[in-house]
């Protein structure tokens, strides 16, 4: 059995370019081959991402926040940490804000391949 290639793929809640991501995230499984995508579980980005991966073929993997445990400004964070605990090979990014900046930070010192996408 191969081992999975988990890609974790992160932005913002307002991104809405599912063109964009749907073409970026093509491309990246040319080079990379994942065999899954793991994501934070809310709208934008995050769902874009698990609808591509059903359209695909590849298992997405849900990691929402657990903000009905932890105070809702660090239910984030942890879910965070929690996602790169789980040694994704790379973190896509697209456009994003304290969320993802959060992310960016946290897959940076998990040493985390970080591939920005950013639309033109």
């Amino acid at each position: 059995m191969k081992a999975a290639r988990i890609a974790l793929v992160c932005g913002g809640r307002e991104f809405k370019d599912n063109a964009f991501a749907f073409q970026f995230l093509d491309a990246q499984q040319l080079i990379f081959t994942f065999t899954h995508v793991l994501h934070g579980n809310c709208r934008g980005a995050d769902t874009i991402a698990d609808a591509w991966a059903l359209a695909r073929g590849i298992q997405p993997l849900r990691a929402p926040a657990l903000s009905h445990y932890f105070e809702r400004w660090e239910a984030g964070p942890i879910r965070n940490e929690a996602m790169a605990m789980i040694k994704p090979y790379r973190l896509i990014a697209f456009p994003g804000h304290t969320g993802t900046a959060s992310m960016l930070r946290i897959a940076e010192k998990y040493g985390i391949e970080i591939i920005r996408a950013t639309p033109r």
